[in-house]
């Protein structure tokens, strides 16, 4: 997507940012950038029904392999408290990026911990390292990766 849709949603003109997604979708009507756009936009003003119904046509479209839209529907469920869906949709876009960004690992890890904490006390160990062999996967050439390493106490 363009700049300006992106200016006109940080102007706040979330109806401009929906028109200029529509007409997007008029030329265009398997867009699923588009439909991930709409997702985001919905959930930041709080919509969150519409926000899973875009992120999910966002998928549809691209055929089910559309990362952005299951870490946008991740995010939705974490601002709904359901931690353990957040960590799956999280955990599905992990797999579709397979040189992925660290932040989608941090929004995994934080999802599972929380989950954990809202578990029964029987669950917490299995959420909790769940996650643990797709850390492993974080890339090696990833300059971030290097900063944690040379970060970490009494390394």
């Amino acid at each position: 997507m363009s700049d300006w849709r992106a200016f006109l949603s940080d102007l706040n003109d979330t109806n401009g940012a929906l028109g200029e997604i529509e007409a997007a979708r008029s030329a265009r009507p398997v867009y699923p950038e588009a439909s991930a756009v709409e997702g985001r936009i919905y959930r930041e003003t709080g919509q969150t029904d519409e926000a899973i119904g875009a992120f999910n046509r966002a998928i549809r479209e691209a055929h089910g392999i559309q990362p952005e839209a299951h870490v946008g529907i991740g995010r939705v469920y974490e601002d709904k408290g359901e931690y353990e869906v957040a960590a799956r949709e999280f955990k599905i876009a992990t797999d579709q990026l397979f040189d992925t960004e660290p932040i989608i690992y941090q929004l995994l890890g934080a999802a599972y911990e929380r989950a954990a904490k809202t578990a029964r006390p029987s669950r917490p160990t299995r959420i909790t390292f769940a996650w643990l062999p797709t850390a492993r996967k974080l890339p090696q050439s990833n300059p971030l990766s290097s900063n944690w390493k040379s970060e970490r106490p009494n390394e």
